[in-house]
C-alpha cells in the first residue's frame, strides 16, 4: 500500500441540521476542484461493497446520497419523521458522516466529513487522505488545501501529518494532541508560545506552524523532536487539548 498522509480539520460544539451538512459538504467538494483536477469526480461508499455511488459532475445527487446514508444510521434524530427517520431539519448527537474517494484508484485521495454533532463530548472533523508519493507532498499544494479547509469549515485546528509520524510522536497515547508537518491554529496569539526558531506565518486569519518545509518523515529524529517541542508548548498554554 502506498504511504499516505492527511490534512485534518477539527473543532467541536457546532451542531448542524442535515440540510446544513449537505450544503456545506457540497461547497467544500466544489472548492476542492479549484485546488486540483483530481477532485473533479467523486465516489462514495457505504458499509457494503455494493453501496458505491458515483456523484454526478454537478453534485445534484449529493443530497439524496447523504439522506440515504443517514437513514441507515441507528440514531436519535431531532426533529424526526413519525417513523423516527431524519428530515432535512434534523440534528443528531453524533452528527452526520460521509466518505468520498476520487475513484482514480484505491491509492487515490479520499475525504471524510464528520460534522454537526450536538454532543459536547464529540469532535467534528474533515479529513483528506493523500498519497505521499505524489505532487500533493509539495508544500504549496498542501497549503492551498489547508486554506480551503479553513475557509469552508472554520475549524479550531488543522493538522498535516501521517499516522506513522503520530506514532513516533505520541507512542500509544491517543490522548496527546498531534503536531505534524504543519499545524494551523485559529488563535494567532499562539505565535508567542512557540519554541525559538520555529517556522510560522499568518494564514487564513490564523497561524500556520511548520516543523519543516519538506514532507515529514517518521524516520527523522529532528522532525519528531521539533514537533514534540511545539506540541508541549502549545498544550501547556492551552492552545491544544
Amino acid at each position: 500500500m502506498t504511504a499516505s498522509f492527511y490534512v485534518g480539520a477539527y473543532w467541536k460544539e457546532r451542531p448542524q441540521t442535515l440540510r446544513e451538512y449537505v450544503a456545506q459538504s457540497k461547497r467544500f467538494l466544489v472548492r476542492l476542484r479549484d485546488v486540483h483536477p483530481v477532485f473533479l469526480r467523486w465516489m462514495s461508499w457505504g458499509r457494503t461493497p455494493d453501496s458505491a455511488v458515483a456523484l454526478l459532475e454537478d453534485l445534484s445527487n449529493l443530497e439524496e446520497l447523504i439522506f440515504h446514508r443517514a437513514l441507515g444510521e441507528e440514531s436519535l434524530f431531532l426533529p424526526s419523521a413519525p417513523d423516527g427517520s431524519p428530515t432535512l431539519d434534523s440534528t443528531c448527537p453524533h452528527g452526520f458522516s460521509t466518505s468520498y474517494a476520487t475513484g482514480q484508484d484505491a491509492e487515490g485521495p479520499s475525504v471524510s466529513i464528520t460534522t454537526g454533532a450536538t454532543s459536547p463530548w464529540l469532535n467534528d472533523s474533515v479529513v483528506i487522505e493523500l498519497p505521499t508519493v505524489s505532487e500533493f507532498g509539495e508544500h504549496g499544494l498542501v497549503k492551498k488545501l489547508l486554506e480551503v479547509m479553513v475557509e469552508n469549515w472554520s475549524p479550531r485546528t488543522v493538522v498535516v501529518s501521517s499516522h506513522a509520524f503520530n506514532r513516533k510522536l505520541n507512542g500509544m497515547d491517543a490522548k496527546l494532541p498531534i503536531v505534524g508537518w504543519m499545524i494551523w491554529l485559529a488563535d494567532r496569539s499562539a505565535r508567542d508560545m512557540l519554541p525559538p526558531g520555529v517556522q510560522n506565518e499568518s494564514l487564513a486569519g490564523g497561524l500556520l506552524v511548520r516543523t519543516t518545509r519538506e514532507l515529514l518523515s517518521s524516520e527523522s529524529p529532528d522532525q519528531v523532536a521539533t514537533a514534540r517541542q511545539i506540541r508541549d508548548q502549545l498544550r501547556e498554554h492551552g492552545f491544544l487539548d
